[in-house]
Protein backbone atom coordinates (compact mmCIF):
# COMPACT_ATOMS: atom_id res chain seq x y z
CA UNK A 1 0.00 0.00 0.00
CA UNK A 2 1.34 2.88 -0.92
CA UNK A 3 0.93 7.06 -0.30
CA UNK A 4 2.25 9.93 -2.06
CA UNK A 5 3.03 12.84 -0.07
CA UNK A 6 3.23 15.96 -2.25
CA UNK A 7 2.37 19.89 -2.81
CA UNK A 8 -1.21 19.71 -4.37
CA UNK A 9 -4.61 20.52 -2.42
CA UNK A 10 -6.07 17.48 -1.08
CA UNK A 11 -6.61 14.08 -0.03
CA UNK A 12 -7.67 11.21 -2.66
CA UNK A 13 -7.52 8.16 -3.00
CA UNK A 14 -6.21 6.50 -5.99
CA UNK A 15 -9.59 5.65 -7.37
CA UNK A 16 -10.57 9.52 -6.91
CA UNK A 17 -7.14 10.78 -8.61
CA UNK A 18 -7.68 13.18 -11.69
CA UNK A 19 -6.95 10.85 -14.82
CA UNK A 20 -4.06 8.01 -16.02
CA UNK A 21 -1.79 10.91 -16.99
CA UNK A 22 0.05 12.51 -14.55
CA UNK A 23 3.53 14.02 -14.48
CA UNK A 24 5.67 14.74 -11.51
CA UNK A 25 5.47 12.98 -7.91
CA UNK A 26 1.36 12.68 -8.54
CA UNK A 27 2.71 9.76 -11.22
CA UNK A 28 4.09 7.82 -8.53
CA UNK A 29 0.52 7.80 -7.18
CA UNK A 30 -1.12 6.56 -10.37
CA UNK A 31 1.73 3.95 -11.54
CA UNK A 32 1.27 2.23 -8.11
CA UNK A 33 -2.20 2.52 -7.46
CA UNK A 34 -1.45 5.00 -4.25
CA UNK A 35 -3.31 7.06 -2.54
CA UNK A 36 -2.26 10.90 -1.84
CA UNK A 37 -2.38 13.73 0.67
CA UNK A 38 -0.74 16.83 0.74
CA UNK A 39 2.27 17.34 2.65
CA UNK A 40 0.58 19.39 5.43
CA UNK A 41 -2.37 17.60 5.55
CA UNK A 42 -1.02 14.53 6.68
CA UNK A 43 -0.97 13.20 10.06
CA UNK A 44 1.08 9.97 11.52
CA UNK A 45 -2.03 8.25 11.69
CA UNK A 46 -1.87 8.27 8.16
CA UNK A 47 1.51 7.62 7.54
CA UNK A 48 1.36 4.56 9.34
CA UNK A 49 -1.19 2.85 7.30
CA UNK A 50 0.72 2.15 4.67
CA UNK A 51 4.15 0.07 3.52
CA UNK A 52 5.60 2.84 1.18
CA UNK A 53 5.83 6.40 1.68
CA UNK A 54 6.93 8.46 -1.22
CA UNK A 55 7.37 12.36 -0.27
CA UNK A 56 8.30 15.34 -2.70
CA UNK A 57 10.99 16.89 -0.75
CA UNK A 58 10.14 20.04 -3.06
CA UNK A 59 9.47 23.15 -2.24
CA UNK A 60 11.76 23.05 1.09
CA UNK A 61 8.78 24.80 2.78
CA UNK A 62 7.50 21.30 3.35
CA UNK A 63 10.67 19.40 4.22
CA UNK A 64 10.17 20.35 8.35
CA UNK A 65 6.56 18.78 8.14
CA UNK A 66 8.11 15.67 6.27
CA UNK A 67 11.29 15.17 8.51
CA UNK A 68 8.40 15.03 11.69
CA UNK A 69 6.55 12.24 9.61
CA UNK A 70 9.53 10.67 8.28
CA UNK A 71 10.81 10.41 12.15
CA UNK A 72 7.82 9.30 14.15
CA UNK A 73 6.80 6.20 11.37
CA UNK A 74 6.73 2.72 12.03
CA UNK A 75 9.50 0.91 11.59
CA UNK A 76 7.46 -1.30 8.84
CA UNK A 77 7.07 1.69 6.73
CA UNK A 78 9.79 2.47 4.49
CA UNK A 79 10.23 6.13 3.27
CA UNK A 80 11.42 7.56 -0.38
CA UNK A 81 12.02 10.98 -0.70
CA UNK A 82 11.82 12.34 -4.02
CA UNK A 83 14.04 14.85 -5.15
CA UNK A 84 12.19 16.93 -7.19
CA UNK A 85 12.44 20.72 -9.21
CA UNK A 86 15.42 22.31 -9.10
CA UNK A 87 18.98 20.79 -7.45
CA UNK A 88 19.57 24.76 -7.02
CA UNK A 89 17.90 24.46 -4.39
CA UNK A 90 19.67 22.19 -2.46
CA UNK A 91 22.80 23.93 -2.90
CA UNK A 92 22.98 26.00 0.48
CA UNK A 93 24.02 23.34 3.44
CA UNK A 94 21.15 22.73 5.14
CA UNK A 95 20.90 20.81 8.71
CA UNK A 96 17.28 20.13 8.34
CA UNK A 97 17.15 18.77 5.00
CA UNK A 98 20.39 16.58 5.48
CA UNK A 99 18.13 14.66 8.13
CA UNK A 100 15.31 14.61 6.21
CA UNK A 101 17.34 12.93 3.73
CA UNK A 102 19.24 10.98 6.27
CA UNK A 103 15.70 9.72 7.73
CA UNK A 104 14.88 8.03 4.29
CA UNK A 105 15.39 4.74 3.22
CA UNK A 106 15.52 5.77 -0.19
CA UNK A 107 16.61 8.91 -1.94
CA UNK A 108 14.96 9.06 -5.37
CA UNK A 109 17.16 11.62 -7.55
CA UNK A 110 14.94 11.99 -10.76
CA UNK A 111 17.86 13.34 -12.39
CA UNK A 112 20.76 11.65 -13.21
CA UNK A 113 23.10 13.60 -13.96
CA UNK A 114 23.10 15.08 -9.92
CA UNK A 115 22.91 11.60 -8.70
CA UNK A 116 26.70 11.97 -7.11
CA UNK A 117 25.80 15.04 -5.97
CA UNK A 118 22.57 13.71 -3.87
CA UNK A 119 24.83 10.85 -2.90
CA UNK A 120 27.48 13.21 -0.88
CA UNK A 121 24.58 15.15 0.60
CA UNK A 122 23.31 11.89 2.81
CA UNK A 123 24.25 8.70 4.68
CA UNK A 124 20.87 6.87 3.08
CA UNK A 125 20.66 5.31 0.08
CA UNK A 126 20.52 7.26 -3.04
CA UNK A 127 19.67 6.29 -6.50
CA UNK A 128 18.35 7.50 -10.03
CA UNK A 129 14.98 6.19 -10.06
CA UNK A 130 13.11 8.94 -12.17
CA UNK A 131 9.73 9.34 -12.05
CA UNK A 132 7.10 6.83 -14.29
CA UNK A 133 5.83 7.72 -17.50
CA UNK A 134 2.42 6.65 -18.69
CA UNK A 135 3.74 5.73 -21.79
CA UNK A 136 -0.03 3.82 -23.04
CA UNK A 137 -1.89 6.57 -21.85
CA UNK A 138 0.15 9.32 -23.08
CA UNK A 139 0.58 7.65 -26.78
CA UNK A 140 -2.66 7.59 -27.92
CA UNK A 141 -2.84 11.37 -28.05
CA UNK A 142 0.71 11.10 -30.73
CA UNK A 143 -0.36 12.85 -34.12
CA UNK A 144 1.62 11.40 -36.43
CA UNK A 145 4.96 13.02 -37.92
CA UNK A 146 3.50 15.08 -40.70
CA UNK A 147 0.60 16.50 -38.97
CA UNK A 148 3.23 17.98 -35.94
CA UNK A 149 3.51 21.54 -35.21
CA UNK A 150 6.94 22.90 -34.01
CA UNK A 151 6.30 23.53 -31.26
CA UNK A 152 6.94 23.02 -27.34
CA UNK A 153 5.12 23.22 -23.85
CA UNK A 154 7.92 24.98 -21.04
CA UNK A 155 6.86 24.93 -17.80
CA UNK A 156 5.18 28.12 -16.26
CA UNK A 157 7.33 29.27 -13.67
CA UNK A 158 10.55 30.46 -15.97
CA UNK A 159 11.96 32.70 -13.35
CA UNK A 160 12.67 29.33 -11.52
CA UNK A 161 13.20 26.50 -14.47
CA UNK A 162 14.61 28.92 -17.35
CA UNK A 163 16.34 26.14 -18.42
CA UNK A 164 13.54 24.53 -20.22
CA UNK A 165 13.37 28.00 -21.99
CA UNK A 166 16.88 28.23 -23.18
CA UNK A 167 16.32 24.71 -24.47
CA UNK A 168 13.45 25.29 -26.67
CA UNK A 169 15.15 28.40 -27.85
CA UNK A 170 18.07 26.99 -29.44
CA UNK A 171 16.71 24.84 -30.96
CA UNK A 172 14.32 27.13 -32.53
Amino acid sequence: KVLVLSVYGGRRKFSELPCDIQSGTMSWANALKGDYIHTLEAKAGDINNYDIIIANSNPGKYRKALLRLAETRNDSVRWVTLIEGDAVEYLVPDKMTKSLLDASDLVNCINKFSLPFFKALTSAKTEYIGLPYPVDAVSKYAAPIENRKKEAMICHQLLFRRNDYLVARKIG
